[in-house]
């Protein structure tokens, strides 16, 4: 191939006819140094333009049509008044040198902070106050609040709401743990009474305090059914739960009736209705029971009496229900035709709830009349 020397090229005598480079070869050009060729551009292999070196605008060149490259000064003074410095660019590399107006706009698609001084987004300050135990008592514990030793202070006095309840004959209201605190039972009815909740489902602490204004007596049952107590009319009852491993529970009571001393009490009943019997087997009393809640009690019967036959044998005892109390039983001889006499018992026995006190009477001969008598029992502890 000839070389065509460039002295012998005449000025502006090469044109587009006389110059073509193969697809994705470089025009060239000698460096500063003339020690090696410098590739200028291409048509590449997609039939691009490829300038293959930086290309240089003086500084003085300003663009005048939008279709015109324009160098970097160019871009820099229209986009950044000539110092990229004074702007916040995406990658984080210029820091804010003062307050940001956001004019009422928002910053959205905030990250979740990691560290103390990173900005936080609703979602995160929303959690956070999940987790906190507000003043005006909107949050409600999730979990046991850990004193770790220290008091709480300055608690106001608890206000229970009272329930107010008109007694309805032989009829029970089951109690929940929910239920006010302070119920006041007002009415004529017999047979009514409440039975208390299951003690697994409620706090130990938890109480009811029941004022009874009713004319009858209010009978309190435990979960399972069974009698715990019976308040009587014009009197009030606190029960407090104590364990509340099982249905029942265990429970403390405390209890006041109108016109006794404080905390003390008591049970009677009295006749002057003739009772008389032949029986040489013992026969209950009628008419002549008390049944009192739980407890230990002191116990005291007196009657006045007569028996018809001279040597008669009159036995007098007192009854648990339909079993004999130990050690109750007396025996008084008549020593004479309608002997007149007094009988006297005396006994301390627990009692659970339900269970009634009597008292029976027997004679072995001839008739025996109970006449003017008196039953009473004191409560002397549980």
């Amino acid at each position: 191939m000839s070389k065509v020397i460039k002295k012998f090229i005449s000025a502006n005598s090469v044109g587009s006819n006389q110059i073509r480079l193969e697809n994705n070869s470089s025009l060239k050009a000698r460096n500063a140094a003339d020690s090696a060729d410098v590739n200028i551009a291409k048509v590449n292999s997609s039939n691009n333009t490829e300038l293959q070196t930086k290309t240089v605008y003086p500084q003085s060149v300003t663009g005048t049509d939008s279709t015109e490259v324009a160098n970097v000064a160019y871009v820099n003074s229209v986009a950044y008044g000539g110092d990229t410095s004074s702007f916040v660019l995406v990658d984080g590399t210029h820091p804010m040198a003062a307050n940001l107006n956001l004019a009422s706009n928002k910053i959205i698609n905030l990250a979740t902070p990691t560290n103390s001084g990173d900005g936080v987004n609703k979602s995160y300050v929303d959690g956070l106050q999940a987790l906190n135990l507000l003043k005006d008592g909107s949050v409600a514990m999730t979990g046991d609040l850990n004193l770790n030793g220290h008091s709480i202070k300055n608690i106001k006095q608890p206000i229970a709401t009272t329930r107010a309840i008109t007694a309805s004959a032989s009829t029970q209201l089951s109690l929940l743990a929910t239920d006010n605190a302070v119920m006041y039972i007002t009415g004529t009815a017999s047979g009514y009474s409440l039975k208390l909740p299951n003690s697994t489902s409620v706090d130990i602490g938890t109480y009811f305090e029941i004022y009874n204004a009713n004319s009858q007596s209010v009978a309190i049952y435990y979960n399972d059914g069974t009698l715990f107590f019976t308040i009587n009319s014009n009197s009030v009852a606190k029960v407090i739960l104590q364990v509340n491993g099982t249905q029942n529970g265990v429970w403390a009571v405390w209890s006041l009736e109108t016109g006794q001393a404080s905390g003390i009490q008591n049970y009677s009943t009295s006749s002057t209705t003739a009772f008389a019997t032949t029986s040489s087997t013992d026969t209950q009393i009628t008419s002549f029971t008390l049944t009192p809640m739980a407890g230990k009690y002191q116990i005291w019967y007196n009657s006045s009496n007569t028996s018809v036959t001279n040597n008669s044998m009159n036995y007098f005892s007192l009854y648990q229900d339909t079993t004999q109390i130990t050690g109750s039983e007396r025996v008084i001889q008549s020593v004479a035709s309608n002997f007149t006499f007094q009988a006297s018992l005396v006994a301390v026995v627990n009692f659970n709830g339900s269970q009634q006190l009597r008292v029976y009477v027997r004679v072995s001969a001839g008739t025996l009349t109970v006449n003017a008598r008196s039953l009473t029992m004191i409560r002397l502890g549980s």
